[in-house]
């Protein structure tokens, strides 16, 4: 049998699946906002606004999601980042002008933050939208009250109520932060305490008001000494709008009090806590050391919950600064860079804290020469993950004239020449390794992977596989870093090895190569098939043969295939048939066997061969619903090996008895799409996909779709395009 014969009996890969189309940009905001994410959600949605290719229609349902999320997102911030929150209600209120809630909404955000006359703006903004819109009537009033205006001169004094105006008009001497004042005038602190905290519970009293009883009732409670509680206090007292000296002075040294006190602790997360709401509320100034900490101890917080962009931001600055500080900084602006998958930027920061470190041993910033050498290893592999590999070549280059015979830096440089194509110079660096250690793990892994770089054509040329002596070394190593890769590349290469010396005709070759591979796996009865038709076409004795084939379960009809072909390609037909009746002894083979063994005679050239198994199939199926599998097989089976004919009389028969059989009707719109009918296979593809759909036949459906892709391209191709 010819060379050909053999390379055509090789099995067939299935075709890959078409990769499913990815989830919109919009609905992925809309996830991000049903989950409350409102952040990601303004994140996806803002830069959809600027793209002129989406439709007007889909514009408008953007703004109208976009304004929402701005102004839940506000809510949801508003009494810890107040400003913030007002910008995002204020942009939720100009992405949608006709809607006076927004408007109403910033209006009472800036009014909480003390700005009267931008609430007052907004609130009449509210009220231009929606002149029914009564909401905004009372605190308009107050606002006006608040910012000294004269408020029943204003239009808006009319839309009151007559408690709304009584309320206004009240003077403040009878309130209670007056009588707390009064009461702290002349000593009384425990009146004084239960007049402010009445002051505090009367939401009708103005925020400044309310602010300075919190101040108050801070005072008492370090007076009790709470702290805890005198902080609240002289928080919700800024909050308030209260931005006196006093306020103020005690806020900041009671945070970094606090903070210090965390610090000490080892409790990061409350120090990173402390220092947030420092940096919100109590404006000034920390001291150098306090404000170095306070960065990264922040940055350190955010690191632990995964947010390594907001952990760069508080780390970045710090590494400007000179000293240990600064360096330490640069090696947590490394890994942040690293996780978020900005290796460049990565490397550079690793380079800066290794160039930084001091050259005295004496020094705590002193690190010793295999420290710095796996260092420098790993700033040249992430130059090369980066896409940089002349930077890592130089990095390296740089490192080793200190030193010079570092393997970690030999190995690193070895991959880098091989990302250059340097192909030498980097089995230079791997040999130069070995010398030193030959047991080297990775220098030998590398080592074979050079093997198995060689010249196409020398490789051609080899009787064996290069590679096979090198990865042999590694798994002999028996770590298990290296020694699964091996074992994985070793099963390739001996089945590759056996292949090229089959294809070659080397039989008896062939069947040595194929016992190697199979002794790596004995139990994979594919291997032992494919060993067992290397000894058959051989020539090898028959006791030989039969001893193995015992070991071979005969009703695995993949293996069985193998041994069938074997057969008939060393053209002995009768152990064939012998082979066929011992499996059909343990279990009656499927029509489906005997159609694939037919489908690789045929690729042989021996039709006679071929019309037997496809007379067995067709006698072997037995219901309608196989039978008319089966005829649909065969005419594939002919169509793929240039018997149009036959193929088309095959699915004809079967749509003689089923009119709407999908995959013989996928077979005759193939061959009308080959005789150039184009709109009669269309016809047929549209009848085949309606019963893919009713019978759930997935697989059927995605060779349709490519049936009318082949068929556009034809249709291409005639007119010229």
């Amino acid at each position: 049998m010819s060379k050909k014969s053999r390379q055509k009996s090789s099995r067939t890969g299935s075709p890959k699946k078409r990769s499913r189309a990815p989830i919109s940009i919009g609905w992925s905001g809309e996830k991000a906002f049903k989950k409350g994410d409102y952040q990601q959600a303004i994140k996806t949605w803002e830069p959809l606004l600027k793209d002129s290719s989406i439709k007007p229609s889909l514009k408008e349902n953007i703004e109208k999601s976009l304004a929402e999320a701005y102004f839940r997102y506000g809510q949801h911030i508003l009494f810890t980042e107040t400003a913030k929150a007002c910008e995002l209600i204020q942009s939720a209120a100009q992405l949608r002008p006709e809607d006076p809630l927004y408007s109403y909404h910033a209006g009472l955000a800036l009014h909480r933050y003390n700005k009267f006359e931008e609430a007052i703006t907004w609130y009449r903004e509210a009220m231009q939208r929606d002149p029914d819109y009564r909401r905004a009537y009372y605190p308009l009033a107050l606002a006006l009250a608040e910012s000294g205006q004269d408020v029943s001169g204003d239009p808006v004094w009319n839309g009151l109520d007559e408690e709304q105006r009584t309320r206004l008009k009240e003077l403040p001497g009878d309130d209670p932060v007056s009588q707390g004042l009064l009461s702290v005038s002349q000593g009384d602190w425990k009146k004084a305490e239960e007049m402010f905290t009445q002051g505090i519970q009367d939401q009708t009293m103005p925020p400044l008001a309310r602010g300075l009883a919190h101040h108050y009732l801070g005072v008492t409670a370090i007076q009790q000494q709470n702290e805890q509680g005198a902080l609240e206090h002289w928080q919700q007292a800024r909050d308030c709008g209260l931005t006196t000296k006093a306020n103020t002075h005690n806020l900041i040294l009671l945070y970094l009090k606090r903070i210090e006190q965390a610090l000490a602790a080892g409790n990061a997360t409350e120090a990173a806590s402390l220092i947030t709401l420092y940096k919100e509320s109590a404006p000034g100034a920390m001291p150098p050391d306090m404000e170095y900490t306070s960065q990264f101890t922040i940055g350190y917080n955010r690191a632990l919950q995964g947010k390594w962009q907001e952990a760069l931001e508080y780390w970045e600055p710090l590494k400007e600064i000179p000293g240990a500080q600064g360096r330490t900084a640069a090696a947590n602006v490394a890994v942040a860079y690293e996780q978020l998958g900005e290796l460049y930027e990565a490397a550079e920061s690793w380079r800066e804290f290794v160039r930084r470190r001091s050259k005295k041993e004496s020094s705590d910033s002193w690190l010793p020469p295999e420290q710095v050498a796996r260092l420098w290893s790993r700033i040249a592999v992430l130059y090369l993950q980066a896409g940089e590999p002349d930077e890592a070549a130089k990095t390296l280059q740089n490192a080793l004239k200190y030193q010079p015979d570092d393997p970690t830096l030999l190995l690193a440089e070895a991959h880098c020449y091989i990302e250059q194509a340097r192909y030498d110079a980097a089995e230079n660096r791997v040999d130069k390794v070995l010398e030193s250690s030959p047991q080297n793990g990775e220098a030998l892994t590398l080592k074979a992977t050079l093997a198995e770089i060689k010249p196409f054509w020398l490789a051609f040329l080899d009787d064996t596989i290069p590679g096979i002596e090198e990865w042999e070394r590694v798994e002999q190593l028996d770590d298990e870093t290296y020694a699964p890769i091996a074992r994985q590349r070793l099963d390739e290469l001996y089945e590759e090895d056996y292949k090229r010396k089959y294809s070659r005709g080397m039989d008896k070759a062939a069947a040595q190569a194929a016992r190697k591979w199979l002794e790596r796996d004995p139990q994979d009865q594919w291997r032992r098939a494919r060993y067992v038709s290397s000894l058959i076409i051989a020539g090898k004795k028959k006791s030989e043969i039969e001893q193995e084939v015992d070991q071979i379960d005969l009703t695995n009809e993949s293996a069985l295939h193998q041994l069938i072909d074997a057969c008939h390609i060393a053209e002995k037909d009768k152990e064939a048939k012998a082979l066929i009746e011992r499996a059909d002894a343990l279990n009656l083979l499927s029509p489906d066997f005997f159609t694939g063994v037919a489908r690789c005679a045929l690729r042989r050239e021996q039709p006679q061969i071929a019309e037997a198994y496809i007379e067995e199939a067709l006698r072997r199926a037995q219901d309608p619903e196989e039978i008319k599998h089966t005829k649909t097989n065969i005419g594939y089976i002919y169509m793929d090996n240039e018997r149009e004919e036959q193929a088309r009389a095959c699915w004809e028969s079967v749509l003689e008895e089923d009119r709407y059989f999908g995959p013989a009707l996928q077979g005759v719109a193939l061959f009308a799409a080959k005789e150039m009918e184009f709109k009669q296979a269309r016809r047929y593809l549209t009848l085949a996909e309606r019963w893919a759909r009713e019978n759930n036949d997935a697989d059927l459906l995605a060779s349709i779709e490519e049936g009318r892709r082949v068929i556009r391209q034809r249709q291409m191709l005639l007119w010229g395009y």
